[in-house]
């Protein structure tokens, strides 16, 4: 199977590990070798969107006289892509000779004009009382400037394009707003209300060739009431639609035509080809041409990254997204043919919830040994940060680090039902698994229990064996076919497992009895019912060992293991002193 070098080629910065996954559009004039300052690297990096084209159609109908809005609003949660989207549209006004190639490269139907001109501000770089000036200094108008009085007027603003199309670009614009106070701060509310308004009329003259774009988080219904005034136009970047593509082409060079199609056909065939039960996949046909959309990242990786993202704090969406896949694309991509949930690094999501991830890294030295188990509890970390199903089903879990050329299906299911005896943290719920944050002692001790049963019943016989010798006799007898029995004049008690008839037991003891020279210091002592045999003392005693196995491995603050042990013992104890009655020692 070819790796993914073979049929795509990571940018620079992602195979360098200096992916740049912030955009900040204050920093689109400064003088940083950064994406940002660059217009023909940030366009090469751009892939044009369903949301940014749908603005590029209104600002060609605004040019060429087929609308007159020239007010358009980017909205959209943290890490959407509203900073990359309003970067390349300064960059469309403010370097319009490289922007109009890369447009025609795509085949978008716009004509930009050559005067164009534009200035960006930024509220993170600039915190101004009045709003407009750093807009009318970073265009060089101070001469309008000292002619404002209050607040701008409509000529102050036209005098803004007054020698060609003119665009206005605002970031981050609603935490300097909701910055004032309504009372305190009235008056320079009120100045900056009437800039906006009378910026936006402007921006929406059919005479006028100004443009003004904003990007809102919709956090204020102050300043969106004063922006909707004129009815500007508003694209929400996180309903493009296309978010794999953005993602795909911001992280390799060239466009989806590229591709060599057949080849990415023959690896993703591979891995459906191979999906069998318990893997449960609807229409298989459909699933492979969505998994060659998403090459080549496995559909299920993308689809889980982006719920957690979008379901965290301060979502980050498409940016968290990205920066997490380019971290993993420069560290396998010349090591496998298709990135699936496994490969991902579970570091990078730590600070969604510590204590889980935690858990996953007391769990992962405990299944460390077992071959896939440390691969398989990652993909159930990443899936129980996953706000929406908090559980991978098994097939999620399969897909999740399943690859054709390394395993088989069969194989993974096992170690994932082994895997949940075995990890303390991990719980099981209807064929789906999680991990949990503070388990039940009991229940991390049935979990014991069951892997005991699963693996080595000889286990249980032992914990029966140790019981029977050392808390039902007191440490004084023998177990047969356990112990050495010593061959001396003392009495000697020796203790049977197995209740047999008279007949039976004269016979398997006659080989016992044959080479000693003392047979008549030796008693024998049998139960009444059966022991090893008996499927609820086998039961019990895998309880008991199993609670001893989590000595040293679990955090237990509270105290609470050892009493558990202890009782767990006393009961087992209680049930076999039932089947051989009362032992009673002789002292004259």
């Amino acid at each position: 199977m070819p790796a993914i070098s073979d049929l795509l080629t990571p940018r620079d910065e992602v195979r360098e590990g200096r992916f740049q996954g912030v955009l900040q559009a204050h920093k689109a004039s400064g003088d940083d070798d950064r994406l940002e300052t660059d217009p023909s690297r940030l366009l090469t990096a751009t892939y044009p969107s369903n949301a940014l084209r749908n603005i590029f159609d209104r600002v060609g109908a605004k040019l060429d006289g087929r609308d007159s809005q020239g007010g358009v609003m980017l909205t959209g949660p943290y890490g959407a892509g509203k900073s990359h989207g309003l970067l390349v549209l300064y960059h469309m006004f403010n370097s319009p000779g490289v922007a109009q190639s890369w447009v025609d490269e795509w085949e978008i139907p716009v004509d930009l004009p050559d005067d164009s001109d534009a200035v960006i501000v930024s509220t993170s770089e600039t915190d101004a009382d009045l709003i407009w000036e750093p807009v009318y200094r970073s265009a060089g108008r101070e001469d309008v400037l000292e002619e404002i009085d209050r607040y701008p007027t409509t000529e102050h603003v036209e005098a803004l394009a007054e020698d060609g199309t003119f665009s206005v670009f605002f970031d981050e614009i609603e935490t300097w707003w909701e910055s004032f106070s309504e009372d305190a701060d009235r008056d320079l509310l009120e100045r900056n209300r009437f800039f906006f308004q009378n910026l936006l009329e402007v921006a929406n003259d059919p005479n006028e060739d100004l443009f003004t774009f904003i990007t809102l988080l919709d956090r204020s219904d102050r300043l969106k009431e004063i922006l909707d005034r004129t009815n500007p136009h508003g694209e929400d970047l996180n309903a493009t639609g296309d978010r794999e593509r953005i993602i795909i082409h911001r992280l390799f060079q060239g466009t989806p035509d590229d591709l060599d199609e057949a080849s990415v056909r023959s690896v993703v065939h591979q891995y459906v080809d191979s999906y069998d039960y318990p893997i449960e996949i609807d229409e298989p046909k459909r699933y492979e041409n969505r998994m060659i959309e998403t090459y080549p990242f496995h559909p299920e990786l993308l689809n889980l990254l982006d719920s957690i993202y979008e379901a965290a704090r301060e979502r980050q969406n498409v940016r968290g997204v990205m920066n997490v896949l380019a971290d993993t694309v420069r560290e396998v991509y010349d090591e496998t043919g298709l990135i699936v949930t496994a490969d991902v690094n579970p570091r990078a999501f730590r600070g969604i919830n510590r204590t889980l991830f935690d858990r996953f890294t007391s769990d992962k030295q405990v299944v460390s040994e077992s071959e896939y188990s440390t691969d398989l509890l990652q993909v159930i970390l990443l899936y129980t940060l996953d706000e929406r199903s908090q559980m991978a089903s098994t097939t999620q879990c399969l897909l999740g680090r399943f690859k054709p050329d390394e395993t088989t299906v069969d194989r993974l299911h096992m170690t994932l039902e082994d895997l949940y005896g075995t990890a303390h943290y991990l719980d099981e719920q209807d064929g789906s698994y999680f991990i949990t944050e503070d388990p039940k002692l009991t229940a991390l001790v049935s979990r014991e229990q069951d892997r005991i049963l699963e693996e080595d019943r000889t286990q249980a016989t032992g914990m029966i064996v140790d019981v029977v010798r050392d808390d039902v006799f007191g440490g004084e007898v023998y177990v047969y076919g356990h112990d050495e029995i010593p061959d001396e004049r003392d009495q000697t008690f020796v203790v049977t497992l197995e209740n047999k008839a008279n007949g039976s037991l004269t016979s398997d003891l006659g080989d016992f009895f044959e080479e000693r020279r003392y047979q008549n210091t030796v008693q024998f002592v049998t139960p009444k019912q059966r022991v090893t045999e008996d499927e609820e003392i086998i039961h019990k005693a895998a309880r008991v060992l199993g609670a001893e196995n989590l000595r040293g491995k679990i955090d237990d603050e509270q105290g609470e293991l050892e009493p558990l042990i202890r009782d767990e013992r006393r009961q087992l104890r209680n049930e076999l002193e039932e089947r051989y009655g009362k032992w009673v020692k002789w002292s004259g």
